[in-house]
């Protein structure tokens, strides 16, 4: 049995469903005849079994692979040793050894197939034939960078069980457009971006840490310490793409804002391998040249341990000192002021911000002059009374 040869840009799987449509087989039943029983389902955008594939194709198995399938694009951004490791893997990979996690870095940025109107009217008249495009099924991309025009996304899903028993090609499907992203030259940025990195499949580009950050500072996102403002600059990230298209790229911002995505590609010893969408739209965003708002680094705060609201603690404070004077005078007992504040609990708060408890030092004025400070303050009334020039109180 030979396998039609795919056409330029076309996934490995819409030529398996070609292959279905010729000869009027399931899926399940050509998988059959082509590598036994061993595997009745597949991978729309990566295959397996390529070496067997690739013989009833007429063609090398690594150029189906790099030609073919999302392999590509998903390891653009890997270490040399990485993306060799994993294309080795990918040649022999069958029932026994899966690659999964490389076609995850794209299925779970593409809910549903894509297509473009123009592409399937023009592969029909020139080929006879629709087929699924490698670059209309990539994340973020959004229009067809042959015709830019706005893509359509069929009912069926790339991922999972559901892909792999439906055959349809895209003449063949109803499809409904996409959301639109409202920054018109990010998606055609994005779709060129994209096509440029799949494309890319002798040698992959290169863009450290370093380079992004030197890009983000010069856009204005710099605290007078000379570091990123990250929290400024995730804010404007999100602002730009919206999270819904985030979220429909895979590459939704999750977890506490410092550590958003955007901003650990920034921080040049972050040792963590981030999939190629995400450097994608970090790209186009620094592409774009958005400025930092003028206030964005206002609520930053100088760097050491967090401070309390010590307007409420100086409040709540004085309403201690009262309840402990009240029950002071009730016992008959007489108080210092350090006695007064280790009792509240405020001692050493008190003692290391002195200056931002003004109420409370208002009050220790006002109690040191009374009968109730150990130590007071111009004597007591006895004293006051029998030495009236020494305190200032006037003779009776």
């Amino acid at each position: 049995m030979l396998l039609p040869r795919p056409f330029h840009d076309e996934l490995i799987g819409s030529a398996l469903a070609r292959g279905c449509r010729h000869y009027g087989l399931s899926v399940k039943s050509l998988l059959s005849k082509l590598v036994g029983s061993r595997r009745s389902t597949y991978s729309f955008v990566m295959g397996a079994e390529l070496e067997l594939l690739a013989i009833e194709m007429g063609m090398k198995a690594s150029t189906l692979l790099l030609d073919h399938t999302i392999f590509p694009y998903a390891t653009a951004f890997m270490p040399s040793t990485m993306r060799f490791s994993l294309f080795r893997k990918a040649l022999r990979a069958s029932r026994h050894e899966c690659i999964g996690s490389v076609s995850k870095v794209v299925t779970h940025g593409v809910p549903k197939r894509r297509l473009c109107p123009d592409c399937v009217r023009v592969d029909l008249k020139t080929l006879g034939e629709a087929y699924w495009h490698r670059v209309h099924n990539l994340p973020g991309v959004l229009v067809c960078p042959i015709h830019n025009r706005m893509l359509m996304a069929a009912d069926i899903p790339l991922r999972g069980q559901g892909q792999t028993g439906k055959a349809q090609l895209p003449d063949e499907v109803a499809g409904t457009p996409v959301v639109a992203l409202e920054k018109y030259g990010a998606m055609h940025f994005v779709a060129k971006l994209s096509s440029q990195t799949l494309g890319q499949t002798r040698r992959p580009p290169q863009y450290p840490a370093s380079r992004y950050r030197q890009a983000a500072l010069a856009g204005g996102y710099e605290l007078s310490s000379r570091n990123v403002a990250a929290l400024a600059f995730t804010d404007a990230f999100r602002d730009f793409f919206g999270e819904d298209y985030l979220l429909q790229a895979g590459c939704s911002l999750n977890g506490k804002p410092s550590n958003y995505w955007p901003a650990l590609m920034l921080r040049p010893r972050v040792d963590v391998q981030f999939a190629t969408p995400k450097h994608i739209l970090l790209r186009t965003f620094l592409k774009a040249r958005v400025p930092c708002r003028s206030d964005a680094t206002a609520a930053y705060r100088p760097p050491g341990p967090s401070l309390p609201d010590f307007q409420q603690l100086d409040r709540t404070l004085v309403e201690q000192l009262c309840e402990l004077v009240i029950g002071a005078q009730i016992d008959d007992e007489r108080l210092t002021v350090t006695e007064l504040l280790r009792r509240s609990g405020m001692f050493e708060r008190f003692r290391h911000h002195r200056q931002e408890f003004p109420l409370t030092q208002q009050f220790f004025s006002e109690f040191k002059q009374s009968e109730s400070s150990e130590r007071q303050v111009g004597g007591r009334s006895f004293w006051r009374a029998r030495h009236p020039a020494r305190y200032g109180t006037p003779q009776a």
